[in-house]
């Protein structure tokens, strides 16, 4: 009959962190060493279970922040032990571990997302909680190492050939970027909620950009394992062959989009197009031809000259929107 002492379960969150920074600090290993096999599951069970004996209490209205915490903390550790098992199996070679690291969250982001309106508790009980609340900060966490990993990796998939987009590193990445426009969408769609404060246009602008990055990552990647180029910042800023196949993906990428704005007839983003034309242009004159005239760069500036007279042909300017015209 101690009422308070069916309250002290509220602790275990904390002491389940501090456990998992003292397995991450004293054993440098992974959550499962030492008898975590069976303590780890034990403490999710045992919890799961207090709080669906508490949803009842006096208190259900702040039980929403323990399964917020439930949910992050189990996704890191899966994605942690996880992480850790493919790095022993793969010895540490490639970029095996990066693509777990991106996968396991995703996994669960997209199959949370997937059960929006299934009636299985806890989400049933706390659906904004856990599809929003608690995986935004996965989704950023996944856009964000997708950016930096594209950044900073060659993508090595020993043992198994290199070869574009068919590699792990960008199947991963694929699979990420699909697990957060699905998410996206049932926040948008079905929730009503506008994720992260952002509209509808730079929902778009993001996606667009985040895109764009990635090909061009595949891109680099590819020119270092089937063009021979160093894969360091002064090595790709050098080489002829690496500038000549960015001017001449730019132009197309801005081909693609002017095409598809002029067809639609969307005036912003065929201006975003042109735009990007215009840094192309400026990078031709001011870069490629200002250093050393080699065969590489004249045909650079031949191939951007090309298709810059097919997008005047085939996609030209469309015309404003109605509201902007009586505007000006």
């Amino acid at each position: 009959r101690w009422e308070y002492l069916k309250h002290v379960y509220k602790g275990l969150l904390p002491v389940m962190l501090v456990g998992a920074a003292f397995s991450l600090v004293e054993f440098h290993r992974h959550p499962s060493i030492h008898g975590g096999w069976l303590a780890w599951p034990l403490a999710f069970l045992v919890h799961y279970a207090l709080l669906r004996r508490d949803e009842q209490s006096e208190l259900a209205h702040y039980l929403k922040y323990l399964h917020l915490g439930l949910l992050l903390v189990l996704v890191a550790l899966t994605t942690w032990e996880a992480t850790w098992w493919t790095d022993h199996w793969i010895r540490g070679g490639g970029v095996w571990p990066l693509v777990v690291l991106g996968v396991v969250p995703a996994l669960f982001v997209l199959g949370l997302s997937r059960l929006w309106n299934a009636f299985i508790w806890p989400l049933s009980a706390f659906q904004r909680t856990y599809l929003y609340h608690a995986l935004a900060p996965v989704v950023v966490y996944l856009w964000l190492g997708s950016l930096a990993t594209n950044l900073a990796s060659k993508g090595n998939p020993w043992p198994l050939t290199y070869l574009p987009l068919l590699n792990p590193l960008d199947l991963a990445q694929a699979f990420v970027l699909l697990a957060i426009g699905f998410w996206l969408l049932v926040m948008v769609m079905k929730l009503e909620i506008q994720p992260l404060g952002l509209d509808r246009r730079m929902r778009i602008v993001i996606a667009g950009a985040t895109v764009f990055f990635w090909f061009n990552a595949i891109l680099i990647r590819t020119l270092h394992y089937w063009g021979g180029v160093r894969f360091n910042l002064r090595a790709m800023i050098t080489s002829d062959l690496v500038q000549t196949s960015v001017s001449i993906f730019w132009t197309l990428s801005a081909l693609v989009v002017m095409l598809w704005a002029a067809r639609k007839g969307v005036h912003m983003i065929w201006m975003v197009g042109a735009g990007l034309i215009g840094v192309v242009i400026v990078k031709l004159f001011f870069f490629d031809l200002s250093n050393t005239i080699t065969v590489e760069r004249i045909v650079s500036f031949i191939g951007v000259g090309v298709l810059c007279l097919v997008i005047g042909y085939l996609a030209p300017l469309p015309p404003r929107p109605q509201k902007e015209q009586e505007t000006a």
